[in-house]
């Protein structure tokens, strides 16, 4: 498809997302709700039909939500911000950017290499390896998506040196031991999240 499908497509969902949500704030006010109660469904329906239109990225969606909820007095902003006080959410946002800058750097590709230098390419080392270093970076990264971050392209750099076809039985299984090891093996330690 061409940049001016891709355009259409967007633009032509963004008005049916606009134009549902302005639909719903027009409805009678039911009795059991009031004015910011229909302001608020009708901001739901929108950002739900430019998520499924996939308009806009989905943290920019729920942002102009978040927007129009405390603009609109839809939701008090004590309660639409209060997710964003809390001491978990600051950490969970530092622990992802330092997942982040990690992958940037370039740090683990280098490790990933170095190792399968150093060790004989054999598949049930390197899924064994990569278990392991789940185990070991669980600890120390609590979230796992952050976990995940890294051991995504660290698990694709192992396979591409392996020789491994995308989406092949190997590349599979290399992916499965970094899913399992940084991620499902979290329940060993205390401070090791699955979720």
């Amino acid at each position: 498809r061409n940049a001016a499908q891709i355009f259409d497509g967007k633009l032509l969902g963004l008005m049916f997302a606009l134009t549902m949500g302005w639909l719903v704030l027009q409805l009678p006010t039911p009795a059991l709700l009031d004015a910011s109660g229909l302001y608020f469904l009708g901001s739901l329906t929108a950002g739900t039909l430019l998520l499924m239109f996939n308009v806009y990225d989905e943290y920019l969606v729920g942002i102009l939500m978040l927007l129009f909820w405390v603009v609109s007095d839809a939701v008090p902003s004590e309660v639409a911000l209060a997710g964003f006080s809390r001491t978990s959410w600051c950490f969970v946002v530092a622990v992802l950017g330092i997942a982040a800058a990690v992958n940037k750097s370039g740090l683990f590709h280098s490790i990933a290499l170095r190792t399968l230098r150093r060790i004989s390419p054999d598949y049930r080392m390197y899924t064994w390896l990569l278990t392991m270093s789940g185990l070991i970076v669980t600890p120390v990264m609590p979230t796992s998506k952050a976990r995940m971050a890294i051991a995504a392209p660290l698990s694709k750099t192992i396979s591409e040196t392996m020789g491994f076809e995308r989406r092949s039985n190997g590349s599979a299984g290399i992916g499965l031991s970094a899913y399992v090891g940084f991620t499902q093996c979290a329940f060993m330690f205390l401070t090791g999240a699955t979720s």
